[in-house]
């Protein structure tokens, strides 16, 4: 889900004068969610309910930036506190195990040291290096779901893929082997709309 499309719903549940007319646009806007964006703590209900998970994101309109910057830049990586840490590995981990990523695997994927998986209620470590790829992972995870939205196996199973405009190569495979650039590349891939 765009958070366009989560904007659209609030405007007009704000806009709409009758309680039926707002649970109609609720309603219909849930109904296409997908399962695991319905759960109550997951972030499009959090913000339809008024109550962000993590709270305060801390981010400015200087941060923002450059139109062209801000779509290959991920955000993550200027988050400080430990909620948002917390949160952050929750969403990874639930994306990683979609993706069936082992642990020496994940840990490489995120620049960490190999015995230093994220254990439950673990929050990432305040490094900026490792935000980084996080932000770029879960931008990955969100891009499938926008390619796939009805085929969940598809969806998860696409890392492990041989894709064609990645030289054949399984995207899993480009971003362990090509760090933080293999994992940019493989969001270049997923958002670009050039993957098969």
């Amino acid at each position: 889900m765009l958070l366009a499309d989560l904007v659209e719903v609030s405007r007009r549940v704000a806009e709409s004068p009758g309680r039926t007319a707002k649970a109609g646009a609720l309603a219909a806007f849930l109904r296409r969610l997908a399962p695991e964006e319905i759960a109550p703590e997951e972030i499009e209900v959090a913000f339809l309910s008024g109550v962000p998970r993590q709270g305060k994101l801390g981010l400015g309109y200087a941060t923002l930036g450059e139109e062209g910057e801000m779509r290959r830049k991920t955000f993550v990586g200027e988050l400080k506190d430990l909620e948002s840490r917390r949160a952050l590995a929750e969403a990874l981990t639930a994306l990683l195990d979609r993706w069936d990523v082992g642990t020496a695997d994940r840990s490489r994927l995120l620049g960490m040291d190999q015995g230093a998986p994220l254990g439950p209620g673990e929050a990432l470590p305040e490094d900026p290096a490792v935000l980084e790829r996080a932000g770029h992972l879960l931008a990955i995870g969100r891009a499938l779901h926008r390619v796939y939205p009805y085929l969940p196996t598809l969806r998860d199973r696409w890392v492990l893929t041989p894709e064609p405009a990645l030289g054949g190569k399984p995207p899993l495979a480009v971003m362990l082997a090509g760090g933080i650039e293999g994992i940019r590349k493989v969001r270049e891939v997923i958002e670009s709309g050039a993957a098969a």
